[in-house]
């Protein structure tokens, strides 16, 4: 998939990327038991945020995961599926694309 946007629509998903990050990593601050041991925990958004991030139906995640389509890891937390912001940057880094100034892309 390539992300054909405006240079202002791919600042908006980063500072609606770094929005979620906050929000989620408060909603995930923990102690640890042991203090030792580093704050694993990494931020987790469900199937409907991630469509809203890019754009895009839920329902068309579902079949890229199945179809393996995209690069796109899941964690799966019993029968739900979970996505970790940094895999999620990653996607949309891989495949956002400059355009030349005729509206192609300089990728191809």
């Amino acid at each position: 998939m390539n992300f054909y946007r405006k240079e202002s629509n791919i600042k908006d998903y980063h500072a609606c990327l770094k929005a979620l990050k906050a929000e989620t990593k408060s909603k995930l601050a923990f102690t640890p038991l042991n203090k030792n041991l580093p704050n694993t925990i990494e931020a987790l958004i469900d199937s409907e945020e991630l469509a809203k991030i890019l754009g895009i139906k839920k329902n068309t995640l579902s079949i890229w995961k199945c179809t393996k389509r995209y690069n796109l890891p899941v964690v799966k937390v019993g029968r739900l599926v979970r996505y970790r912001l940094a895999d999620v940057e990653k996607f949309i880094q891989d495949n956002t694309h400059q355009l030349s100034n005729n509206g192609e892309s300089n990728e191809y």
